[in-house]
């Protein structure tokens, strides 16, 4: 079950300070009243309101007619765009280690490779220089914003047509106000 709410009180018992936690949820009392007294996993994150699938949409879209230009899959327009627009994180690691690296990123790209010595063994072993390229999901309304203008853009420098900016700016006014408004709740229960 996973439900949203907010933490509305805490204490700690003494002496085995364990910690009391009073939530208030959307939750139907008859669906949590099942699990009281019962051992459970329990995760908290704060929540964000999800980008709208139109936003969403329209970015895949303009990838889709970029990759029909270019004879490319879209999937491969979209990694090429988060190389260029995105954000990302850059790694140092042991060559050995980039297939799991690799499971645990969006996207990634080998920047360079070097030899050193490792810290545990002392041995010489190549390195590998990784840029980690975070999803589009996880942007914030600026760095989806960024994105998105920066594949209109190229749609532009290909000769496709770019979307009317009353279309445009609504779709970024609505991820803007989404965002906001899960800041302001994000502020209401901290």
């Amino acid at each position: 079950m996973e439900l949203r709410g907010s933490i509305k009180g805490l204490a700690s018992t003494f002496p085995k300070r364990k910690i009391l936690i009073e939530l208030e949820t959307d939750g139907r009392l008859e669906d949590i009243e099942k699990l009281q007294g019962k051992d459970l996993d329990i995760t908290f994150k704060v929540h964000r309101e999800k980008r709208s699938l139109d936003a969403n949409a329209f970015l895949w879209s303009c990838l889709g007619k970029m990759g029909g230009v270019l004879n490319e899959p879209i999937y491969d327009m979209y990694l090429y765009s988060l190389e260029k627009y995105g954000k990302f994180i850059r790694i140092q690691i042991i060559e050995s280690a980039y297939e799991d690296l690799k499971r645990m990123w969006r996207h990634t790209k080998i920047n360079d490779d070097f030899v050193g010595l490792n810290p545990f063994t002392g041995e010489k072993e190549t390195y590998l220089e990784v840029l980690c390229f975070f999803g589009s999901s996880t942007y914030n309304s600026k760095e989806f914003s960024r994105l998105l203008e920066g594949v209109i853009s190229d749609m532009e420098q290909m000769g496709l047509e770019r979307p009317t900016d009353e279309h445009l700016k609504a779709i970024i006014e609505e991820v803007e106000k989404r965002y906001e408004k899960a800041e302001i709740h994000d502020r209401r229960t901290a």
